[in-house]
């Protein structure tokens, strides 16, 4: 059965459990199979840049933002990563002034906020989700690898239907496919979600 589509993904799902009583629960299991993917992929696809405007050196991020890649400003360069706890230590409650230099990304809240702040655009060059089936249809992973989406949305019925044995089959199946992925790009910019935190010293 060919999958191209969010229609098709769910008929091959309800194929695969040939059960009539799980339909109203396929579309969650593919929601929690993109909330994995977005966890753990990592990929070309999923860069893209957005121009962000600051309020007070705070920049509310893409209702999408997943990681950084890098931040700049135009004419300034690229800025330094912080994380919230490292620029509340270093600045505390009152900002620097001067160029900016530094930044702390804050997923929790979805903002990024610039060290010292200014009035200048800041180019975020950023990892974002899945455009999400149920709202899009198809999107380039399941026209590329339908499979990952296949076992990804089957694992969790398997969870739901307490079948430890599927669970196995399952969870096999898309960590090959999710490292058969990784494989076929070098670089390392593709594959699974791995920055660490970087740390720096404000001078």
């Amino acid at each position: 059965m060919s999958v191209t589509n969010y229609t098709e993904l769910q008929a091959r799902v309800a194929n695969e459990l040939d059960r009539d009583d799980l339909a109203s629960r396929i579309p969650e299991w593919i929601v929690e199979c993109e909330a994995r993917l977005n966890r753990e992929l990592r990929c070309p696809e999923m860069e893209t840049t957005s121009s962000l405007t600051q309020t007070a050196g705070v920049c509310p991020l893409p209702a999408n933002y997943l990681e950084y890649l890098s931040v700049t400003i135009a004419g300034k360069g690229e800025l330094k990563p912080l994380s919230a706890g490292q620029a509340n230590s270093f600045f505390g409650g009152s900002p620097p002034s001067g160029t900016p230099r530094y930044f702390s990304a804050d997923k929790a809240t979805s903002t990024l906020r610039v060290y010292p702040t200014s009035s200048d655009a800041v180019d975020v060059r950023m990892y974002v989700a899945l455009p999400p089936l149920a709202s899009s249809t198809t999107n380039w992973l399941l026209t590329k690898y339908p499979e990952v989406y296949i076992y990804g949305s089957l694992l969790p019925s398997a969870s739901y239907l307490l079948d430890d044995a599927r669970i196995a089959t399952w969870g096999t199946l898309l960590d090959k496919s999710l490292s058969e992925i990784a494989g076929k790009m070098t670089g390392s910019r593709w594959g699974v979600a791995s920055r660490t935190e970087k740390r720096v010293e404000p001078s």
